[in-house]
């Protein structure tokens, strides 16, 4: 059991960049999300784009040299990617395709590069209000799927219920680099996240079909509790942030983004990365380029 957790989490590392990439027949259209899913061999997830929580998007955003095109999404009874067995949970399954603008087909060897030819794509979830740095692909349980079929790449992304979140804007975001940011991602007063300013990578950000009737906030807020999640507000210049009773003052951010917290915190923690960094009262002071999570 420790084995499979074990591979399931790695892959969950992964899935935002390369996944697991197989290669098949030739065709000259773009495959449904259902085809996808059956392509990947798994059954019950083709049937997940044959009910009534399927939607057909078939959305394009040219960005750096490549056409991502969002195919599809569903929600469902999560699947075991390895047996094809149910799991206790739910889950959204998005569909996502990429090929190259001009036409150059697209090696099943070869990776999704960015502007300066490296194999440094990320594609992840996103939710209005809630940190990118906090919720996205990792902190969402993301496993996944690749495979490269007539010259263009196919992703089939296996993210935790997305539905929950269905009362805010839930976006898929194409960027460059790993975990999400500050330095690529920004949040304003109202809970919108866009690119940064300064970011100049690839940008396609998508707005996911999710069921406003079928958000579930309390559900939502306990399994990102579940996964060490302790809010989605961040600290914001000049202001102090409160995490368990201990207050952290002067959290300010510098000229380079990075959000400095001084006054001897005492003991408290950030969450960085949702990697949880714990203070005690001989650090008089953190730097960092995320945010302080907030309650």
């Amino acid at each position: 059991m420790k084995n499979k957790k074990l591979v399931k989490i790695i892959i969950a590392a992964a899935a935002a960049i390369a996944l697991l990439t197989t290669t098949t027949f030739a065709i000259s259209s773009l495959l449904s999300a259902k085809e996808v899913a059956a392509q990947v061999g798994n059954p019950a997830i083709a049937q997940a784009f044959e009910g009534d929580d399927a939607v057909s998007i078939n959305q394009t955003i040219s960005a750096g040299g490549y056409d991502y095109t969002l195919l599809g999404i569903s929600s469902g009874q999560r699947m075991d990617f390895f047996n094809d067995l149910p799991v206790e949970s739910a889950s959204s399954y998005v569909v996502l395709a990429v090929k190259r603008t001009d036409g150059t087909p697209i090696a099943p060897e070869d990776g999704i590069l960015d502007r300066n030819g490296n194999e440094n794509i990320s594609i992840s979830p996103l939710v209005e209000g809630w940190a990118p740095h906090q919720v996205n692909a990792w902190t969402l349980s993301c496993a996944g799927h690749g495979l490269t079929v007539g010259g263009v790449r196919y992703y089939l992304f296996d993210y935790a219920n997305l539905e929950l979140f269905a009362d805010r804007q839930v976006y898929l975001a194409v960027y460059e680099g790993l975990a999400p940011s500050t330095s690529v991602f920004t949040m304003d007063e109202t809970g919108a996240i866009d690119y940064a300013e300064g970011y100049e990578g690839v940008r396609a950000m998508f707005t996911l079909p999710v069921d406003p009737s079928k958000a579930d906030r309390a559900a939502a807020e306990q399994l990102l509790a579940d996964m060490g999640i302790l809010g989605g507000d961040t600290a914001q210049e000049g202001e102090t942030d409160v995490v368990e009773d201990t207050v952290i003052i002067n959290a300010e951010y510098d000229e380079n983004g990075n959000l400095i917290i001084s006054g001897n915190p005492g003991d408290a923690y950030v969450l960085i990365d949702g990697a949880r960094v714990e203070f005690t009262d001989e650090v008089d002071s953190v730097t960092t380029a995320t945010t302080v999570a907030g309650n």
